[in-house]
């Protein structure tokens, strides 16, 4: 008797038009999803709208509360100009 090969692409059904069409469909659909996601992630992020303060506003801000001529001014100025040499 002769032995009769098998592959597994013999076996593999092939793909019929509805099925094609609800892949390419999908596809589609996911890749408009994907690029939709992409571009609209940036825009949702808060940094987009606001700046972050940094330490060097945020001490600027700060020294506006006090009067300058006050204890309490030169001592937080001297403290402010010590942190942002380095």
């Amino acid at each position: 008797m002769k032995e009769v090969e098998i592959n597994e692409e013999d076996l593999i059904p092939e793909e019929s038009r509805v099925g094609k069409k609800l892949t390419d469909l999908t596809q589609r659909r996911l890749i408009i999803l994907v690029l939709a996601m992409l571009f609209s992630i940036p825009a949702c992020s808060v940094t987009t709208y606001f700046t972050e303060p940094d330490s060097y506003s945020f001490g600027l801000k700060l020294l506006t509360n006090y009067n300058s001529n006050s204890i309490q001014f030169n001592k937080t100025f001297e403290a402010f100009v010590e942190t942002q040499k380095t």
